[in-house]
């Protein structure tokens, strides 16, 4: 049985390596079909003393607390396959044009 997604949210993180990441959360895992054309499918791990967010990865198992999208390619595969979370909040005004 397939859990249907939920409404994405607006999320921001800052990043030690890559600086700003915009992206769309989700409190389920999202599935292909889930994934807009030309987007990018990542999770998030939350820290071991709870689910508060500490890095941005291709996949995870252990302590997973959101999948996120995004249009731009992190290129996680190319480096060293995390990006690690200073800050992250929650943002109300609209998803940013390419």
């Amino acid at each position: 049985m397939r859990m249907e997604s939920m409404e994405l949210q607006h999320v921001v993180f800052e990043t030690e390596e890559k600086g700003r990441v915009d992206a769309m959360w989700s409190d389920v895992r999202l599935h292909a079909g889930d994934i807009p054309d030309g987007w990018h499918r990542y999770a998030v791990r939350g820290g071991d003393d709870g689910w508060e967010p500490c890095s941005i990865e291709p996949f995870v198992w252990v302590n997973h607390t959101a999948d996120i999208i995004t249009p731009v390619d992190l290129e996680l595969d190319k480096h060293d396959r995390m990006l690690t979370i200073r800050d992250w909040w929650f943002d109300d005004e609209p998803f940013p044009a390419e």
